[in-house]
């Protein structure tokens, strides 16, 4: 009877020091601002059901996918056990007269848990090969995954050797073949007195519950916390397109904090994914800033803002009264997220927002959005932002392009070319979006001959807004700032809506991005395709036929971040390759996997100083390919690896073409 008490002052005692725990850290997610993550119920269904049970960004990785699964599963199953086994001794006789582990449904108990302390030792074993023998830079070695495993490994084989004592002492009857690994243990100890047996039996079984009793008390402290937090996490993700970094901030001329300065600041989902992120460092493996040394991983970016959450409790326990200085700078808390105490700026400045870390992370932390919303802060709270991304946003704001241009150049890129105005064409089928580097990138500016060219000879019927097109705001709002971002984009939706046309075609990914994904947040909804789209669809229509190259030249080609991770557009560009007559080379790191140019996020505008730069690490691996040619799809993937290409003196050697030259120079 005595053991009976034990059971349940270890259980117990130890799930309330959890909850206790759990609560804790409620407080501190509380104390976020207010954010809606209960609409669509469906959807958030079927996304925990993709991610959290079925784990598909898990399964990306072969041995890490397999040593995680077997945790994952196993833990969860001897969890339930546990939970099962408390149910029948406590609650379900006494109340209800009913046992629900008897009959079939106790040798089915049986046999998953025999099975799932197997999975979990073996498991835990896998861990401690890839931690200590392998050691990926990725994956930390502190007392919190040596406790966890350590206890995880002693809950596996206390269990099993308790069941097998368990056998041993009833005679191994053969209902115990339903937990063979139980069985086979049984039949070892046979040999051994009954008095002896009783007391291992005994023994073992206080120490399995010991384990697992600290295990439970200890839960929120540790890396295991996230097995309860990352499914939750999932479920509340976000819902916004893929490609939309940010929120509006709404009511922006009004509002007296714009973007995120302070822990208090976040959302109570944000707060909650600091605890959710389950230290894996996948986001950190494909990071292109943290490859070519920049300051930022980021895994240690949610990590020190957990931290930072942590240390800094009491403004989310105990918000201090807004106050503000003569500037409108917040005052009065004394502590400031971003600078030497909290994130760093150069770290949130060297993100290229290619959502690799997003597409990567299997409990949908929300990386980009977070930074975006930092550096918000920085450029309109403090004005802490580069000097050369602040001079471009300056050139944003008085000339309409980032490279302070006349307004009344705009056109120069089409001279001799006969490009229809829908100004004075009235309306179109197409309405040609040419962007900022198509109309004043030397480079870019020969791609947008090429478009023209190709959608005359489909005799498309197509017109663009000349010196009434301006910016769309990409480099605004990635680079902070969103007053810019909001001004622009209501003035070309204002615009656009002026006009008759049925599609929008940009070859910018940037402006293909904006449009489809960013703009509809202002009432801005119109069909965009990207020029690659296009282009194929015209090519599958019979409208352009071209004549195949002879040359056996291969290219690769780079999969634009905007047009490739966020939009999903991986097949049309290749197409278009191969239909010149072309082959392809493919990068190891290409389609969802591709490595970013190191020009999104702003950061083409931003002085590089290092000399090792993203830009020249994916010009070595297109080298690598062997290829003579390379195709890209996007004006900064073009400046950028341009730029790479005579820094390493092969800017002769290879032939670095955007998809339309190609299909332009072979033209029937």
């Amino acid at each position: 009877m005595w053991a009976h008490y034990v059971f349940w002052f270890i259980i117990w005692g130890s799930v309330a020091l959890m909850l206790f725990g759990i609560y804790q850290r409620y407080r501190l997610w509380k104390g976020g601002k207010p954010e809606v993550r209960t609409d669509h119920l469906w959807q958030r269904t079927m996304n925990f059901l993709r991610y959290a049970i079925a784990q598909l960004k898990i399964i990306r990785q072969r041995y890490p996918a397999f040593m995680h699964l077997f945790h994952f599963w196993a833990f969860t199953l001897l969890f339930l056990g546990t939970v099962f086994a408390t149910l029948d001794a406590d609650i379900l006789p006494p109340l209800f007269g009913y046992k629900l582990l008897a009959g079939h449904r106790y040798l089915f108990y049986k046999l998953i848990l025999d099975i799932s302390a197997f999975f979990m030792v073996f498991g835990v074993l896998m861990a401690w090969y890839r931690r200590y023998v392998q050691k990926p830079e990725k994956l930390e070695r502190d007392w919190r995954f040596a406790l966890t495993t350590s206890l995880l490994i002693l809950i596996g084989l206390s269990g099993l050797l308790v069941e097998g004592f368990h056998f041993a002492g009833i005679g191994n009857p053969s209902w115990g073949l339903w937990a063979p690994i139980g069985f086979a243990l049984g039949h070892l100890f046979a040999g051994m007195s009954p008095q002896a047996i009783h007391n291992w039996h005994l023994g073992l079984w206080f120490f399995h519950f010991l384990c697992v009793g600290t295990l439970f008390a200890t839960l929120p402290y540790t890396q295991l916390f996230h097995v309860f937090l990352a499914p939750v996490n999932i479920f509340f993700g976000s819902l916004d397109p893929h490609g939309a970094v940010v929120k509006p901030i709404e009511n922006i001329e009004e509002a007296e904090i714009l973007g995120v300065g302070r822990i208090q600041d976040f959302t109570w989902h944000d707060l909650f994914s600091f605890d959710a992120c389950v230290e894996c460092g996948r986001c950190q493996e494909v990071c292109p800033a943290y490859a070519v040394g920049d300051p930022l991983s980021p895994k240690k970016l949610i990590l020190g803002l957990r931290e930072f959450m942590t240390k800094h409790k009491d403004l989310l326990l105990n918000p201090p009264e807004e106050e503000f200085d003569e500037m409108g700078m917040p005052a009065g808390d004394g502590v400031a997220l971003l600078g030497d105490d909290g994130i760093s700026y150069d770290t949130i400045w060297a993100c290229t927002t290619c959502q690799a870390c997003m597409t990567e992370c299997p409990v949908l932390i929300e990386h980009v959005p977070i930074i975006t919303e930092m550096r918000q802060y920085a450029t309109l709270m403090e004005g802490q932002l580069p000097d050369t991304l602040g001079n471009t946003l300056n050139l944003i704001e008085r000339s309409g392009n980032p490279w302070g241009m006349s307004r009344q150049d705009r056109m120069k890129w089409a001279e001799g070319l006969d490009v229809p105005l829908i100004s004075e064409k009235g309306e179109a089928d197409i309405l040609y979006w040419v962007g900022c580097a198509g109309a004043y990138d030397p480079r870019n500016q020969k791609v947008s001959r090429a478009v023209v060219k190709i959608l005359q000879a489909a005799g498309v019927d197509f017109a663009v807004l000349g010196n009434d097109e301006q910016c769309c705001g990409d480099s605004a709002r990635r680079g902070g700032n969103e007053w810019l971002f909001q001004t622009l984009a209501e003035a070309n939706i204002e615009m656009l809506k002026q006009y008759k046309f049925n599609r929008i075609l940009v070859q910018c990914p940037h402006g293909y991005n904006v449009f489809k994904k960013e703009y509809p947040q202002f009432g801005g909804k119109f069909e965009v395709v990207h020029h690659s789209q296009f282009i194929t669809e015209l090519l599958a229509m019979g409208k352009i036929k071209l004549n195949k190259d002879q040359s056996g030249k291969q290219f690769t080609f780079h999969d634009p971040c905007y047009l490739g991770r966020h939009n999903g557009v991986y097949e049309e560009p290749r197409e278009a390759i191969l239909s010149a007559g072309f082959s392809i080379v493919e990068m190891e790191k290409s389609r969802d996997k591709s490595m970013c140019c190191g020009g999104g996020g702003g950061r083409v505008w931003m002085e590089d100083k290092g000399e090792k730069r993203i830009n020249y690490s994916r010009m070595d691996q297109v080298l690598e390919t062997g290829a003579e040619g390379l195709g890209v799809a996007c004006p900064f993937c073009m400046i950028m690896l341009n730029d790479a290409a005579g820094a390493k003196g092969v800017d002769e050697s290879l032939e670095i073409k955007d998809i339309a030259e190609i299909v332009a120079e072979h033209l029937a």
